[in-house]
């Protein structure tokens, strides 16, 4: 529950409308850290329990759609995927609880649904995480 909590803030703070994420308390900073310390070396697990326990996130990777999870487990566009996503979460993770990295958090979860948007992925799919978390 960890992983999904981790993936979780972090999607979530992508769609946020305001700007609360920047400023959040040291408390949940310290909180995120530390959760996200314990279970960063996990990335395949991480988009492993991800897809496993919401399999329609999954169906919006074309090299997935389809295809068992535990088969596509260890391939090498998965870990490939899970190593992107870990990188991009770590980077973020690393960016809070400093007032100077706001600009650099901003346009990194800019770039990201941007990024996203151009693959068809709406701020409603990003929202999917706040509903279930």
């Amino acid at each position: 529950m960890e992983l999904f909590f981790i993936f979780t803030f972090c999607i979530a703070a992508t769609t946020a409308s305001n700007y609360h994420w920047f400023t959040m308390s040291a408390d949940k900073v310290t909180l995120v850290k530390s959760t996200w310390n314990e279970v960063k070396e996990n990335e395949v697990e991480i988009l492993y329990g991800v897809f496993k326990d919401y399999p329609n996130i999954q169906a919006r990777f074309p090299k997935f759609t389809g295809k068992d999870l535990k088969m596509i487990k260890n391939t090498v566009d998965f870990t490939i995927q899970a190593t992107r996503t870990a990188s991009f979460l770590n980077t973020y993770i690393n960016l809070l609880g400093k007032d100077s990295t706001q600009p650099a958090i901003k346009q990194m979860l800019n770039t990201m649904g941007e990024n996203h948007k151009k693959r068809g992925i709406t701020k409603e799919n990003f929202e999917f995480f706040k509903i279930h978390s």
